[in-house]
């Protein structure tokens, strides 16, 4: 994470008292450290956090903060860094883990358990 975002504070809760905390998961609630998978990872680093549209009620990524020691912040009508990919938000899942939301990214694949010969 350090090397992603240089300057960030990783004990940032502990130090603030619980008052300040990097919301990864954009839920408002400072929660315990989690693992992504790597389906969860491609989807966050390559596109950033998300929000959701209140008119269509359809996720969107965003991006990060620029500021590289707080990349969580929502700076809403200001530059972000990334998103890198468009995903394609009809695409994107929402995954519960451990309680949480976490994304990923669905396959269009088809898998025929009988393929033609």
């Amino acid at each position: 994470m350090q090397a992603l975002f240089p300057g960030i504070d990783l004990e940032l809760y502990a130090r603030s008292g619980g008052q300040s905390w990097h919301d990864w998961n954009g839920n408002g609630v400072a929660d315990d450290p989690y693992g992504l998978g790597g389906d969860e990872c491609l989807v966050f680093f390559l596109g950033g956090l998300f929000e959701r549209d209140p008119r269509t009620g359809a996720y969107h990524l965003t991006g990060f903060c620029p500021d590289k020691s707080r990349p969580t912040i929502r700076t809403q009508g200001k530059p972000r860094s990334g998103p890198f990919f468009e995903f394609d938000s009809r695409r994107l899942m929402s995954r519960e883990k451990w309680g949480l939301s976490t994304w990923t990214w669905m396959c269009i694949m088809k898998h025929d358990p009988h393929p033609t010969r």
